[in-house]
């Protein structure tokens, strides 16, 4: 989404954008979503040690496509794709999207004894960020980590832009319905603690409630009475008929795309400090902060108990949503970033539309 989403951006400030990526049948559905697609035959970086994935063949591709479109700028989306950049010639932007900071989302998770899927040290993850002129970040902790990691270089926290349905308002439901959704990675085992702990405390006070868990994460959920896992689904016809959107993160990096996406929709969300990290501050808090699982249970009782209260949070949700979260948003954010990286790079970008 984060992806797709930036090209979204550049392609409503008219510039055009092609994509390298791997060669699969499940990106069929990126046809419409880019100018040109370029198609890679291997594989994704799989996890693990980071400095062992072979960025070569991407490489190799991204030369015969500077040569054919000569692109104002190219991104490499994570630190496992920088060294593309080495090819890059002067005078073409060299930017990574970093989504998480890895050095950190290896410490964390090891920490906890969970598997942090990529294994990196901040050295490691430094040594690729210094092949870009520009590093972007989504989340505003991750942005001062990384000002502390590359003293010099130039750092932006790009928020991702979260897309509605056509012609979507919000509104507030009436039923007792919470959702979580997380895909199946160790960090998403919150939720299934929010299942086993949380959830049970819920049904007590309010016994007609029912919680949805949508996602990968599902598969792990066994259905009850109150309980249904639905692993693949429409997602925003449940954020629309969902009274309470519940993210209980206890662990991870980056930020948390299913919150941003429950704001967006104007829901009232109930958040664990982990799942809020990073988030942008405002004087009149747009979701409920909680510093357990067994308080997010509080909190989510009291919300479906009080409907004028979830009504008002529900509200300052969707402003602060359509604040930091929409296109028009994230439009106004790259602008001005390229306005500044022009006089960085000392290159007039085109008026006319671009390549990247």
């Amino acid at each position: 989404m984060r992806i797709m989403g930036l090209a979204e951006v550049f392609r409503r400030m008219g510039w055009s954008v092609c994509l390298i990526v791997p060669d699969r049948p499940s990106q069929a559905d990126l046809t419409g979503q880019a100018d040109r697609l370029e198609f890679v035959k291997c594989a994704s970086y799989p996890g693990g040690p980071l400095t062992a994935f072979d960025a070569s063949p991407f490489a190799e591709k991204l030369e015969s496509v500077l040569r054919e479109l000569a692109p104002d700028i190219i991104i490499a989306e994570y630190a496992w794709m920088a060294p593309v950049l080495g090819r890059v010639p002067p005078g073409v932007g060299r930017w990574v999207d970093c989504h998480d900071v890895l050095h950190e989302r290896t410490r964390r998770f090891s920490a906890l004894g969970l598997d942090p899927w990529v294994q990196c040290t901040a050295e490691e993850e430094s040594a690729l960020l210094r092949y870009a002129d520009l590093v972007i970040c989504t989340q505003q902790r991750e942005e001062r980590i990384l000002r502390r990691l590359l003293p010099g270089k130039r750092i932006h926290c790009l928020l991702p832009p979260v897309g509605l349905p056509a012609g979507f308002r919000p509104y507030s439901v009436q039923s007792p319905l919470v959702i979580t959704v997380g895909s199946d990675h160790a960090g998403n085992c919150g939720i299934r603690q929010f299942v086993d702990v949380g959830w049970p405390e819920v049904v007590a006070r309010n016994p007609a409630s029912r919680l949805l868990v949508i996602g990968g994460i599902s598969k792990h959920i066994t259905k009850r009475d109150s309980v249904i896992p639905v692993e693949s689904c429409d997602i925003s016809r449940h954020y629309r008929s969902a009274a309470i959107v519940v993210c209980p993160i206890t662990v991870g990096t980056g930020i948390k795309i299913k919150m941003i996406e429950a704001l967006r929709f104007g829901k009232a969300v109930v958040a664990t400090r982990a799942a809020a990290e990073g988030m942008p501050e405002t004087a009149s808090p747009a979701w409920i902060t909680t510093g357990s699982i067994r308080q997010t249970a509080d909190e989510v009782s009291r919300l479906l108990a009080d409907r004028g209260a979830r009504a008002e949070l529900e509200s300052r949700a969707f402003s602060y949503g359509r604040r930091y979260f929409s296109h028009a948003s994230a439009v106004r954010s790259v602008r001005s970033l390229l306005c500044r990286e022009t006089v960085g790079r000392r290159k007039k970008l085109p008026r006319t539309r671009g390549h990247g």
